[in-house]
């Protein structure tokens, strides 16, 4: 992904079985750190990660953190 919104996009797309196989590895956190140069968020989405056996759970939550750090509200 070359943005963090086509990595949200992506992200929520991935069929279960992938979700399932980058989680326990931190791939998600990971490529945050290493594509987006983002510690700080790598470490919230690693903790995420972490906390449930529910893939759809967990994109979501990941994909509320990185809006939560990235977006702006309209007012």
């Amino acid at each position: 992904a070359q943005s963090l919104k086509s990595f949200i996009e992506l992200l929520t797309t991935l069929p279960t079985e992938e979700i399932d196989a980058h989680l326990p590895r931190h791939d998600f956190s990971r490529s945050i750190d290493d594509v987006f140069r983002d510690g700080t968020l790598a470490a919230s989405l690693r903790a995420i990660e972490s906390q449930t056996d529910d893939a759809r759970a967990t994109v979501q939550a990941i994909a509320k953190a990185i809006r939560a750090r990235y977006e702006t509200s309209s007012e």
